[in-house]
């Protein structure tokens, strides 16, 4: 089974090349995530790790509405614009049971760099 974080890099990846569409547009992807050259490359390696790690379950980016919300969040905590704890309140919020997935994005974008601070 995928892990989301890898089903968003794929997502955002394949998304990126169809910015100019009107179909891209449509999706509703944050236009700062999908042209964040700096972010897609993170959330590639993310995906990489998480599909490594056998504790990290699925969270559930089953629609485009999804992947978008999660896509804006996850951007907004690499750039510095969200805090820690309001995206772990979110995630709680609209993903209940994935605290150890949120230790996982958390802790990886501490070891792995952002482009917040």
């Amino acid at each position: 089974m995928k892990s989301s974080a890898f089903v968003l890099a794929t997502a955002l990846v394949l998304t990126m090349g169809a910015c100019a569409s009107p179909q891209a547009a449509a999706t509703g992807l944050p236009a700062a995530a999908a042209h964040d050259t700096e972010f897609l490359n993170w959330v590639v390696s993310l995906g990489d790790a998480a599909e490594k790690d056998p504790k990290y379950r699925r969270i559930p980016l089953d629609t485009p509405a999804r992947v978008n919300a999660f896509t804006e969040r996850l951007h907004r905590l690499y750039r510095g614009q969200t805090g820690e704890a309001e995206f772990r309140a979110w995630v709680d919020a609209e993903y209940p049971g994935h605290t150890y997935e949120q230790d996982f994005i958390v802790q990886y974008l501490a070891l792995h760099g952002h482009g917040g601070y």
